[in-house]
């Protein structure tokens, strides 16, 4: 059976304020374990909006609390789902409080890893990423108005290097803070981990500044924990004067690379699908990533307030494996899908194993970057 060890990092960067929360599920409670696995979720304010730092905060907490509260019956990805819609009411909450004009947003991004499973639900552009066998692929797309553009160019309907230009790419296309979350990508189907396999959840101020060669190369000489600190110095060593912050965490697997759950060809398929350069295309064409848009998405006019991401515009190239991809499923709000297995479970302690911090050391930070407004 494997076991799961969680490792993070955060820093202020060149920032006033810290803007990025975290949380864990408490690993060392064996009861939740056996039934809910270890949570994970991250989230980034958006610095453009009023309270970022609170509607991240306020997002991580009820997304922790609510998974808290999985019931026995209750499977893993249903619960996921409807502690994504609990963290979304509480930002909202905080965007009335607050009597924000402009509204109150935060990215999200979770994963759950239980038995040989890994689950995982997100909106906005903060990322998730497995790695293994040497090998970084991306679990989830940027909702972004760049992703939206690599789609038309998917289609066929837009050449690459427009929507790699257009000066709009950075504006989310979707987020916590609005009544009705316009774009979720979570798990379709539980997809199998093995031994020493490694899930990766980070925001923008992280993969923007440091190129997945650098990730993959820190993961694989040292244990997450010193990986996570090694990728933090190597951030601010780039010397960005608007660097971001930055907030990674990381569960990696250790143990027997195969359970009873998971037979030993399913374990190897799926090695063989990631050691040749996964890309997201191959999960979402193979049915492990499903996406619910509850709206179409509609660019927001340029004068609405940018949230300031991370990096250079100086560092956009495409990444190794783009948004644009084809959808295994794309359903309405009204669907109200949940694409899990039924898992048995009494509810976990809702104790933030390593709780939300900022360290104001003294960072360098990045030089120049790209504005990120959200789309309506």
């Amino acid at each position: 059976m494997l076991t799961f060890v969680p490792a993070n990092a955060q820093h202020i960067g060149m920032r006033k304020e810290q803007q990025d929360s975290f949380a864990f599920s408490d690993p060392d409670n064996r009861e939740f374990v056996s039934h809910g696995g270890l949570l994970g979720v991250v989230a980034d304010g958006m610095g453009g909006l009023a309270g970022g730092a609170e509607a991240s905060r306020a997002a991580v907490g009820a997304f922790h609390a609510a998974y808290g509260r999985k019931a026995r019956s209750e499977s893993i990805q249903a619960a996921m789902n409807r502690s994504l819609m609990e963290a979304n009411a509480a930002v909202v909450q905080v965007a009335r409080r607050l009597s924000a004009q402009e509204g109150t947003g935060t990215t999200l991004a979770a994963i759950v890893l239980h038995g040989t499973s890994l689950y995982w639900i997100c909106a906005g552009d903060s990322r998730i990423y497995l790695l293994r066998s040497g090998e970084l692929a991306r679990v989830n797309a940027d909702h972004n108005q760049r992703g939206y553009l690599l789609e038309q160019v998917a289609a066929g309907r837009l050449d690459r290097e427009s929507a790699w230009n257009d000066p709009e790419g950075p504006h989310l296309t979707s987020y916590l803070g609005i009544p009705e979350i316009q774009r979720i990508d979570f798990s379709a189907r539980p997809f199998p981990v093995i031994a020493d396999d490694l899930v990766l959840v980070c925001t923008d101020g992280v993969y923007r500044a440091l190129s997945e060669d650098e990730i993959k190369s820190a993961f694989a000489r040292m244990a997450p924990a010193p990986a996570c600190e090694t990728l933090q110095k190597a951030t601010l060593a780039k010397g960005h004067s608007h660097q971001d912050n930055l907030t990674m965490i990381a569960i990696q697997c250790r143990g027997a690379a195969v359970s009873q759950s998971a037979p030993a060809a399913t374990a190897g398929s799926h090695r063989t699908l990631l050691a040749g350069a996964l890309a997201l295309e191959v999960l979402l064409a193979a049915g492990l990533t499903a996406r619910l848009v509850t709206r179409p998405v509609n660019p927001q006019p340029a004068d609405k307030p940018a949230k300031v991401a991370a990096p250079p515009s100086t560092d956009k190239q495409p990444p190794a494996q783009p948004a644009g991809h084809p959808e295994s499923k794309s359903e309405s709000k009204s669907e109200k899908k949940s694409e899990s297995q039924p898992e048995s479970a009494p509810a976990p302690t809702g104790k933030a194993d390593q709780a939300p911090a900022a360290t104001d050391k003294g960072a360098k930070g990045k030089e120049h970057e790209p504005s990120r407004r959200p789309h309506s």
